[in-house]
């Protein structure tokens, strides 16, 4: 397992970087006080022709690394099949809805050919897989630092096509599809009651090819996350019969809570966290804008590792494009901030992606760390710079840990599959838990975020506020869980459509669902549609000026609710009604949507800020969550972000980021720190908090400074 931190960068895929390449490159790599490369296994580069592996070019990139002292994780792409396999084997290939076979072809990630290669619910796909997996770790054994048995675990999506759509469809997938509904529904009435369908036999059972269906397709894009998770496991255990070193895995562009395709891709973080022993994510940002969608990507890896390791895998370094269309890198001190934001969100490795621009493909030209010379720049100097000062502190790094949050945020995978199945995309359920988690991070408040199918009461309680974004989909066990948390002292805030169906698909009968009615003394009066204009507010004597935008829901309340949040006309916003000895409350309309920038940090599936019209949105968030009783620790002047990581004698790291394009002064306020002294370690001098508990930073654009108590 990780002992020290790993610090490093993705290396070698396929034909790219050149062989001739490879010494110089690993040698610069390591004087710039990296200590780990990637190198992908690509099936069709390895094994040209069948039977044949190349262990010469494996044997040649480990050699090199092991002279520099650089350890190797070797990634495992078995999506790039050979091309004897594809053209042997054409009953394997994916099949789409319309019953279309697809012919593997070349792929931005894969420009060697040979994506996506051949379905795995065959059985004779998944024995070939074994056997290659064990050819290669025999061979490599204990030498790798780690493996991983697969990149960015998800279903493939076909971005090139004219509409994407879910895989896969072929006689292997369907007959498992099968046998996974008689497993959950037992028998054939029971799935028809759950579908709404009428079904003479099991062999009339199939997945959903057309639109118009909630309960069949939102039950297949359960099997396909399962099937994804399935895969995980399969390869992982292959490789542990081989070898004892850590199998480790990451989550696409940001991970499932960031993802506006899920229901297409298909995975789960939480269930495939569980296959490995490390986990990690991938993120792309590009501008400082989207610094706190990259803080996001991190804490819901952490939540989602329990308690593992987890790392930054893939750290984009801002220079995100395909063909002719270049985005330009991130400027230094960015790069450095987005590494320290990594590891203040509790993570123990940073990996860039990647160290040389891509030769090949539409990738070509693109996301290398250092230019196509592969010669040192103001980039890599200044990453280097992070890493050896993440060594010189690499024990406390080692272990830190994030203070404990006030704060949660929900997420539902069965909302986001039914936000996809509804609208062809996502993008509603991610808007709105990215917009809450901006408003919070911020205002420089911690929060974790909770997997809907993993809640317990024991979780709950340990937080002051919980908030259920776009939870439009919902158990009556999770609702029940979640009226036990504000019975118990919980304050809860829920958005319009909470609930509006159950776990089937179907439509509840109370809105809000999952028996959240009754708990927050109200019923659904109308729901209509808002796209135009501004709201204005009062709460508490203090005025806000929200968009009018997305679903507006307008309650009728019991005596005993309060509506604290109301517009100039004296009309309901906000409800908010006291269960047990907790409180709900339950906004008209989706606060977290109306604050979210709309910014994604994938690199396949990208979308850049909308017009800012969050108004004062994040503020009225931030006065509810206070209400409850959540306050930061640290109060910081505009554009100032601080993070903070517990040592385990008392003392703390701090970081203080400048999330602005220009060189900005403010101070830091935090009372408990009166007069106390920090040792600047990166990008400041030594600081002391006044007897007032300020300090002062002047921070140059996009750039942070670490400090060490």
């Amino acid at each position: 397992m990780l002992n020290d931190f790993a610090f490093g960068t993705q290396y070698l895929r396929g034909a790219s970087p050149r062989q001739e390449d490879w010494e110089r490159d690993l040698k610069l790599i390591a004087e710039s006080g990296f200590n780990t490369i990637r190198v992908w296994l690509v099936w069709g580069v390895l094994e040209v022709q069948e039977g044949v592996i190349d262990f010469d070019y494996i044997e040649k990139i480990l050699s090199l690394a092991e002279k520099q002292q650089l350890r190797v994780i070797f990634l495992f792409h078995l999506h790039g099949a050979p091309e004897w396999m594809i053209r042997k084997f054409p009953q394997f290939r994916y099949v789409d809805r319309n019953g279309n076979a697809f012919e593997p072809s070349a792929r931005a990630n894969t420009p060697s050919g040979g994506w996506p290669g051949l379905c795995p619910d065959h059985k004779e796909v998944q024995e070939m897989e074994e056997q290659f997996i064990k050819k290669v770790v025999s061979y490599i054994g204990d030498r790798a630092f780690a493996y991983e048995p697969i990149n960015e675990p998800h279903q493939w999506v076909d971005i090139g096509a004219p509409q994407i759509m879910e895989y896969c469809y072929c006689e292997a997938t369907r007959e498992k599809f099968r046998l996974w509904l008689q497993q959950k529904y037992g028998s054939l009435k029971a799935l028809g009651e759950a579908w709404g369908r009428y079904f003479d036999s099991w062999e009339s059972v199939r997945p959903a090819t057309w639109l118009f269906g909630y309960n069949d397709r939102l039950d297949f894009r359960r099997f396909t996350v399962e099937q994804v998770a399935a895969l995980v496991r399969r390869r992982t255990v292959a490789i542990r019969k081989y070898t004892k070193r850590p199998v480790i895995a990451h989550a696409w562009g940001g991970g499932s809570t960031c993802c506006t395709q899920l229901s297409t891709m298909a995975f789960d973080d939480w269930r495939n966290a569980g296959e490995v022993d490390m986990w990690g994510c991938s993120g792309f940002p590009s501008s400082v804008e989207m610094s706190p969608r990259l803080a996001q990507s991190m804490d819901a890896t952490r939540s989602a590792a329990d308690g593992k390791v987890f790392w930054q895998s893939e750290l984009g370094v801002g220079s995100i494009g395909t063909g002719l269309v270049f985005n330009p890198p991130a400027a230094p001190g960015l790069l450095a901030s987005w590494c320290w934001d990594s590891i203040f969100r509790g993570a123990k490795g940073v990996l860039f992606w990647q160290f040389r621009e891509e030769l090949f493909g539409n990738e070509s030209g693109h996301y290398g760390l250092v230019g196509r010379a592969g010669m040192p720049n103001k980039r890599l100097e200044t990453v280097s710079q992070v890493a050896k000062c993440v060594a010189q502190y690499e024990k406390e790094f080692m272990t830190s840990k994030v203070p404990a949050p006030q704060v949660a945020l929900l997420f539902s995978m069965d909302a986001n599959l039914l936000n996809g199945i509804i609208q062809n995309d996502n993008t509603f359920c991610y808007q709105a838990i990215s917009g809450y988690y901006e408003a919070f991070y911020n205002a420089s408040i911690p929060v974790d975020i909770l997997h809907c199918d993993r809640l317990s009461a024991e979780v709950l309680q340990k937080y002051k506020f919980i908030v259920a974004p776009a939870l439009l989909a919902l158990s009556q066990a999770q609702g029940e869980l979640l009226a036990g948390y504000v019975r118990n002292g919980g304050n809860l805030l829920l958005d319009p459509l909470t609930g509006s169906w159950d776990e089937h698909g179907t439509l509840a009968d109370a809105l809000p669902g999952a028996g959240l009615a009754g708990l927050a003394g109200v019923s659904c009066e109308e729901l209509h549609e808002e796209q135009k204009g501004v709201i204005q507010l009062v709460f508490n004597g203090k005025r806000y000026c929200l968009p009018r935008k997305y679903t507006f829901a307008r309650w009728q309340s019991s005596p005993e609710t309060e509506i604290p949040v109301q517009d100039a006309d004296g009309n309901g916003f906000v409800w908010r009604n006291r269960a047990g000895q907790g409180t709900v409350w339950l906004s008209g309309m989706a606060l977290g949507n109306l604050n979210s920038s709309g910014q994604t940090i994938g690199d396949d599936f990208r979308s850049e800020a909308e017009e800012n019209l969050a108004g004062n949105t994040a503020s009225l968030i931030e006065d509810i969550a206070s209400a409850c009783g959540v306050a930061p620790e640290f109060q910081a002047d505009d554009p100032f972000h601080v993070s903070r990581l517990e040592l385990p004698e008392g003392g703390e790291f701090l970081l203080v980021s400048n999330l602005s394009n220009e060189t900005a002064t403010g101070k830091i306020r935090c009372v408990s720190r009166k007069n106390m002294e920090y040792k600047g370690i990166y990008g400041s001098p030594d600081v002391r908090f006044s007897a007032d508990g300020e300090a002062e930073f002047t921070l140059a654009a996009c750039s942070c400074c670490v400090l060490k108590r």
